[in-house]
């Protein structure tokens, strides 16, 4: 996990980064994908990305490599 934090006053970012690897890398992106607002999705025959909302205040950006099932899923107060 990592923390990150940008700016100062009305242009603060928070920013935390997670790591972790899906072992079933189909079945956890359907699973994503039901359970994700998605803005933006990218899939590709190696890489799934995408983006959207959590919440009205925080957005999420993920990416997965479908070979490995190593995952980067980063969540911010502001848009990716």
């Amino acid at each position: 996990m990592s923390f990150f934090h940008y700016g100062e006053g009305n242009t603060e970012q928070y920013q935390y980064q997670f790591y972790f690897s899906i072992q079933d890398v189909k079945e956890g992106i359907a699973l994503l994908e039901n359970a994700l607002n998605f803005q933006q999705k990218v899939e590709e025959e190696n890489i799934f990305y995408g983006n959207g909302r959590l919440s009205e205040a925080m957005y999420f950006d993920i990416s997965i490599d479908k070979k490995s099932g190593k995952t980067e899923f980063s969540f911010s107060n502001l848009p990716f």
